[in-house]
This record gives C-alpha cells, sequence and structure tokens, in this order.
C-alpha cells in the first residue's frame, strides 16, 4: 500500500514535533539533574567540614591569637573581618615584621583557610 505524499509529509512533520518535544525534555533533565548535583555538592561539603566555625567564632579566635603573639598584642589599629574561613586583615602596624606576624598568627587558627593582609604599615 502506496503512501500520498500528504501523508508522508504528515508523518515527517509529527516525527520532527516528536523530536522537538524529545530534545525539550531532554534539556530540562539535563537542567535538573545539574541543580541536583549542585545541592547534593554542598550538602557533602556541609557534612565533610563538621566542625566548620561560624563567622563570629572564627572572629573570635583569631583576634584572641593576634593578642596572645609575642609583638601583637598592641596592634589596636588591626581590624579583622571574616567570610566564611577566610579572614581580612586592614589598618595599620609599625613596620614589615607586624604585618607578617599578623598575618601568620591568623593563618595559624583552625577553620581558616585564607588571610587576606590589607594591612599597611605606617611607622
Amino acid at each position: 500500500m502506496a503512501c500520498s505524499s500528504t501523508d508522508e509529509r504528515k508523518t515527517r512533520e509529527q516525527a520532527r514535533d516528536a523530536g522537538r518535544e524529545l530534545s525539550d525534555d531532554t534539556k530540562k533533565a539535563g537542567h535538573e539533574i545539574q541543580k541536583d548535583a549542585k545541592e547534593l555538592g554542598r550538602e557533602v561539603k556541609s557534612a565533610v567540614q563538621p566542625d566548620k566555625l561560624d563567622n563570629a567564632t572564627l572572629l573570635a579566635r583569631v583576634k584572641s591569637r593576634l593578642a596572645a603573639d609575642a609583638g601583637l598584642s598592641t596592634l589596636t589599629s588591626v581590624s579583622v573581618a571574616v567570610n566564611g574561613s577566610v579572614v581580612t586583615l586592614t589598618g595599620t602596624v609599625a613596620n614589615v615584621d607586624q604585618k607578617k606576624a599578623a598575618a601568620s598568627a591568623a593563618s595559624q587558627v583552625d577553620g581558616v583557610s585564607r588571610v587576606r593582609n590589607d594591612l599597611l604599615v605606617r611607622p
């Protein structure tokens, strides 16, 4: 039995429409998988870091360490900011040794992954 050109055209259009629909569904599924994978990654990271400190606790520990270290207890012009596990030091110090010592002390605190040392030396 031979198909008419109208039947062939309808069949091609239906196949094309089905292909587009399948492509759209595949894209949606891919986006959902990416979203789920990102969320799972965040959950795993959180579970792997049970000792993750909140900003206030980490801030207190860094300030305490700066005050306790020899030569740093007199640093009254130094500010400490914490964002996650990143510590930022700002303000002024009397010399390069104090700048290095402050960064070193902050980096040795548990929970600190990075120290951004924006201290300025002003004798």
